[in-house]
């Protein structure tokens, strides 16, 4: 896991979904190891038990359809499921599924704004996640694979980001929650590789 050295040339949408899927990406989901935080005080517990029904009942509509369309019923989810713990989080993400790729990235990273350190700032936010994760890397146990990295936008690498810590911090970052930013992040990164692939200068990358 160590080994992020260097991508070279285009990665297919099989390679990268079978490079996502040998490090968890979809399955399990991301694991994180234990410690949930507690600083909500109370009201995870209380908001804990409602937010996984919601995410698990939503998990065979967001799994249900073909990876790289799995951006819009993801953000549906998370928008919906949990908005006494997510808050303006929740906010974006339903706004988000209505708008572009860019413009998508750009509400995502605003909100992950107000929840992340300044060091997690994306000057551009549909710039690949790996361009800032040297500064804002992932939190323990959420373990992404160079080629998502490199095709996935800044916007929703720090958007997962900021709903994992909201989750975790209110004692609700479940299974259920972890595969659904799973799912959000592959589809977005799907999204991003045929963007890709698709812009004239794409040989060169």
């Amino acid at each position: 896991m160590n080994d992020r050295r260097t991508r070279r040339g285009p990665v297919s949408a099989a390679a990268l979904v079978s490079a996502v899927l040998v490090l968890g990406v979809m399955g399990a989901g991301c694991t994180t190891t234990g410690s949930s935080r507690s600083s909500s005080g109370g009201s995870g517990a209380g908001s804990s038990g409602s937010c996984a029904d919601q995410f698990k009942a939503a998990l065979p509509g967001v799994e249900g359809v073909d990876p790289i369309r799995r951006v819009t019923p993801a953000l549906a989810a998370l928008g919906t499921g949990c908005p006494a713990v997510l808050g303006a989080l929740g906010d974006a993400a339903v706004t988000g599924q209505a708008l572009d790729r860019d413009d998508r990235a750009a509400m995502l990273a605003a909100a992950a704004a107000d929840v992340l350190p300044p060091a997690c700032a994306a000057p551009t936010p549909v710039a690949p996640a790996a361009s800032i994760t040297w500064s804002c890397p992932p939190p323990e146990g959420m373990v992404l694979a160079d080629q998502l990295l490199g095709d996935l936008d800044a916007g929703t690498y720090l958007f997962a980001v900021a709903v994992r810590a909201r989750l975790d911090g209110a004692n609700a970052l479940d299974d259920s929650a972890k595969r659904l930013l799973d799912n959000l992040l592959l589809g977005a990164a799907l999204e991003g590789e045929q963007a890709r692939q698709a812009a004239p200068n794409s040989a060169s990358q």
